[in-house]
């Protein structure tokens, strides 16, 4: 599908902070733990490049968390390996 918005063209684009990066994620105050709202979009509309993609984010948010949220994140991520070796499997 084509997604609502779009970036036009020629416009400048930034890359967040370790710390905006952590704060997207777990929302205002940071005490709700980490959140990947965004994860049903990144598997319709990424397809082959979902789960790199997903692992990739995962990584980034990994130091900043707490032990408990570190091992959710892990389990995720081997899970997304999981469904990588299985190739074809839909997410």
């Amino acid at each position: 599908g084509v997604p609502r918005r779009v970036v036009p063209l020629g416009q400048d684009v930034y890359s967040l902070g370790d710390e905006e990066v952590y704060g997207f994620h777990t929302g205002e105050g940071g005490s709700g733990g980490v959140r990947l709202h965004y994860y049903s979009q990144i598997v319709a509309h990424a397809r082959e490049f979902a789960v790199p993609l997903i692992e990739t984010i995962i990584e980034g948010l990994e130091p900043a968390c707490a032990p408990g949220e570190r091992r959710r994140l892990c389990v995720l991520k081997k899970s997304l390996i999981w469904q990588r070796t299985l190739g074809g499997v839909r997410l």
